[in-house]
């Protein structure tokens, strides 16, 4: 998991919480699972994979 950007103070990478919902676990799932995560981070996550999908694309184009 070299090179993947974390969820601050935990070892999460940020791109295994939109993974985990898209495969429709639920916010409280992922917080039993990862006991480190909080809430705010499950709801920023998407947007992060967001932001850092169109800063792909851009350097393609």
């Amino acid at each position: 998991m070299r090179g993947m950007a974390r969820i601050k103070g935990t070892r999460a990478p940020v791109a295994t919480i939109p993974g985990m919902l898209a495969k429709g676990h639920c916010c409280e799932s992922m917080l039993d699972g990862y006991p480190d995560l909080k809430r705010q981070d499950i709801d920023a996550a998407p947007q992060n994979a967001n932001w850092r999908m169109s800063e792909y694309t851009r350097q393609i184009a």
